[in-house]
């Protein structure tokens, strides 16, 4: 069984390699834009994803499925309103 994971996360976390896990193993660590063919003997795999101190949900794949892992851009919205209220209190 094959499946392909590719990483698509934009601005958002590009400094930082993304941990793919594959039934709970860390398989890759991808950089930004790239991508990683998982094996495994199983019929389907549980994927998930990790950077830093977030994680992503699990998604059950299957032999010649395309995993793509994307930003979830509410997640970054008290980043951005924490940076604005910094510089609105310095000003």
């Amino acid at each position: 069984m094959q499946a392909k994971v590719t990483r698509r996360t934009g601005f958002f976390g590009m400094a930082m390699k993304l941990i793919v896990m594959a039934d709970g193993k860390e398989m890759a660590k991808l950089p930004l834009d790239a991508s990683h063919t998982i094996t495994a003997e199983q019929d389907s795999i549980e994927i998930s994803a990790k950077q830093w101190m977030t994680g992503s949900n699990t998604v059950e794949a299957r032999d010649g499925d395309h995993v793509i892992i994307q930003s979830n851009y509410w997640a970054m919205l008290p980043l951005l309103v924490s940076i604005i209220l910094i510089f609105i209190s310095n000003v």
